[in-house]
C-alpha cells in the first residue's frame, strides 16, 4: 500500500530534492556518457551494447547516491533490497526504451547525439518514478 510523506509535498522540499536529484543526475550522466564514449569510440562497440554497460553502471552509482542523498529518510517504508528491486525495474523499463530509441535515433544521428536525445526523457521517468515508489518514507 502506497503511504502519504505529506513532508515530500511541501514546496521547499519538493525544490531541494529536485535539486539534489539534478546533481545526482549530472554524476550519473558524466559516468554513463564517459563509458558509453569510451565504448563507442576506444573499443569500437556498437550503440546499444555501449548503452546496456554504461546504463547499467550509471544505475548501480545512481541507486547509493539517490537513497542516501537525494531521497534519504530516517525510515523508508522498504527495506533496501526491496528498494533496489523496485528501483532496478524501473531503470529496466528505461533501459530498453532509450536503448531502443538510441538503436534507431543512430541511425540517422552520431551515437552520442542519440544518447544525449533521449537523456531529456530517460530523466523524467526515472525521477516521478523512484519518488513515489521506490524511495518512499513510512507514514
Amino acid at each position: 500500500m502506497l503511504t502519504v510523506d505529506r513532508k515530500r509535498y511541501e514546496p521547499g522540499d519538493s525544490l531541494n530534492r529536485f535539486i539534489r536529484y539534478c546533481v545526482v543526475g549530472g554524476i550519473n550522466t558524466v559516468v554513463d556518457l564517459s563509458i558509453f564514449l569510451f565504448l563507442t569510440t576506444a573499443l569500437k562497440t556498437a550503440a546499444a551494447p555501449a548503452n546496456i554497460v554504461s546504463y547499467t553502471t550509471a544505475l548501480c552509482a545512481s541507486f547509493i547516491l539517490n537513497r542516501n542523498f537525494t531521497f534519504r529518510s530516517p525510515a523508508y517504508s522498504l527495506v533496501p533490497g526491496a528498494q533496489f528491486y523496485r528501483f532496478v525495474g524501473i531503470n529496466l523499463v528505461s533501459l530498453v526504451g532509450s536503448t531502443a530509441a538510441i538503436w534507431l535515433l543512430s541511425a540517422m544521428f552520431a551515437p552520442i547525439a542519440a544518447k544525449l536525445a533521449t537523456a531529456p526523457f530517460v530523466t523524467a521517468w526515472g525521477f516521478l518514478a523512484v519518488r513515489f515508489i521506490v524511495f518512499r518514507s513510512k507514514g
